[in-house]
């Protein structure tokens, strides 16, 4: 019998540090309808997660489900306090990613949102606690052993912003926030997840 993995290598679609209970299901969740935004109450009640609270715990589900609007709840959470504080996926999750990336780059609130292989995130699911770093997971099973993981090793990772698309002057003028922030901060917001996307284009 193989013993399962501590640590786990994936792809951080969010950089970032986090440490934690794990909240994890094997079963997609939608936020909209399905997480009260105010106390952060798992409210879908055919959930196995039905009455589980995300706040400062580490949640773990294959992706979202459901209503693009998810992002706006997940969004509304992280502003209150009241979020997740890291997400672990087992597939690229863009509506919920979303969220995150707002509200980082409106509000200077984030959380790490990383992506595991299907075997390594079901591995995953029986941890009690976990600590997120960059694009590295660690399992633990007690909370004192969390401290043994803070600093765990992290595989270098290109987050270089739209590293992939090539732009018109126009929009780096735009990007150089020659158009104001708001514009600024849209135009960042689309190259991170045109990016996530693996997007590549030109613009003339």
């Amino acid at each position: 019998m193989t013993q399962d993995k501590l640590l786990y290598h994936g792809t951080a679609y969010v950089q970032g540090n986090a440490s934690g209970p794990l909240v994890a299901s094997n079963l997609e969740l939608s936020f909209w309808g399905g997480v009260d935004p105010l106390t952060s109450e798992v409210i879908d009640h055919h959930h196995p997660l039905s009455g589980k609270h995300l706040q400062d715990a580490i949640l773990a589900i294959p992706g979202g489900r459901g209503s693009c609007s998810g992002s706006g709840v997940l969004l509304e959470l992280l502003l209150s306090g009241r979020g997740p504080k890291g997400l672990i996926f087992s597939r690229r999750e863009d509506i919920l990613t979303l969220g995150v990336v707002v509200a980082e780059e409106i509000f200077r609130k984030s959380i790490p949102v990383v992506v595991l292989e299907t075997q390594d995130f079901e591995e995953l699911l029986g941890a009690s606690y976990v600590v997120v770093n960059g694009n590295t997971v660690a399992k633990v099973q007690h909370e004192i052993a969390l401290q043994s993981f803070e600093h765990v090793a992290t595989k270098a990772l290109d987050t270089t912003l739209g590293y992939n698309i090539e732009l018109s002057d126009k929009d780096h003028a735009f990007l150089n926030g020659l158009h104001g922030q708001a514009a600024q901060a849209a135009m960042r917001i689309i190259l991170r997840m045109a990016a996530m996307e693996g997007a590549y284009y030109e613009v003339s």
